[in-house]
């Protein structure tokens, strides 16, 4: 069997270009009875969904052009048409864990942070549970849909205002408890860099699947959603209000979700969950 690996190449910190660079790598080592290359393509596509887009990683088998695509993009239903480029019959397997839907049946892989810079800082600054000063309710990131209502109406615990990502880590390093609000994917970047710091991930409740689960009660603290963006605001200051004075229930959620980054959410977590979910005898 011959196979061809598609991914952007290595030209910026983003972590998905980082994690298929490594995944590829180790493949490479480890099936070396395996005739494989590697397709350059200098001028990628920069639609998100697009058949050479950044956000994915297609291995094919060349002899029969079956395929699967590894993705870390919002919207895999994209992936169940023509529409972009993909040829629908021959895709065999979509590998993520982002913005899964009843219409799409993905095998559960992975998330991680926007890019490797994320991953140094955290490294870096981390500190202890005990050593988190701030214990007031804060989001930041983009706005829009409820975010946008809901940052309408609490402007001083949701908001957009942009932070150098050294402040930014830095702030959610020194939260005891971080809030997340569902993003186009459900599961967001902030997600990933709030554990990558030990802070409590705070959001609602997940329903998209991980290969290694990530657990309300265990690595993360959830919340019922709602549509209203005034009774979602109620629901997240009363479910702060039960928690935010547990000392022993929040550490014990930081260092789960601390692990779980480890295992899982950083760029070698993703590679390692990779090597487990990718089986190559599925493009036969």
């Amino acid at each position: 069997m011959k196979l061809s690996f598609t991914f952007e190449p290595l030209m910026s910190s983003w972590a998905p270009q980082r994690i298929f660079n490594e995944y590829y790598k180790w493949f490479k080592e480890s099936h070396q009875n395996v005739d494989i290359e590697y397709i350059n393509i200098d001028n990628f596509d920069k639609t998100p969904c697009g058949l050479y887009s950044p956000h994915n990683m297609t291995i094919r088998n060349v002899e029969n052009r079956k395929y699967m695509i590894v993705t870390y993009w919002d919207r895999p239903d994209d992936f169940t048409t023509d529409y972009n480029g993909w040829d629908i019959e021959n895709c065999v397997e979509i590998l993520t864990s982002a913005g899964v839907s009843d219409k799409v049946v993905a095998t559960p892989t992975s998330y991680c942070t926007y890019s490797l810079s994320h991953e140094n800082i955290a490294n870096n600054i981390r500190t202890t549970f005990d050593k988190k000063t701030n214990n007031e309710l804060l989001f930041r990131g983009f706005l829009y849909s409820i975010r946008k209502e809901m940052g309408d109406l609490q402007p001083n615990m949701i908001t957009n205002e942009k932070l150098g990502t050294l402040e930014y880590m830095s702030e959610l390093n020194n939260n005891q408890i971080s809030l997340s609000l569902n993003g186009a994917a459900e599961i967001c970047n902030r997600d990933i860099e709030i554990l990558s710091v030990g802070s409590v991930l705070f959001r609602p409740k997940l329903k998209q699947k991980f290969y290694n689960p990530l657990i309300d009660g265990v690595h993360y603290i959830g919340f019922d959603e709602d549509e209203n963006p005034k009774n979602q605001i109620e629901i997240i200051k009363e479910k702060f209000a039960e928690i935010r004075n547990q000392p022993d229930l929040l550490k014990s959620i930081s260092e789960n979700g601390l692990k779980w980054y480890h295992e899982n959410g950083s760029i070698n977590g993703n590679v390692n969950v990779l090597k487990e979910v990718v089986k190559i005898e599925k493009l036969k």
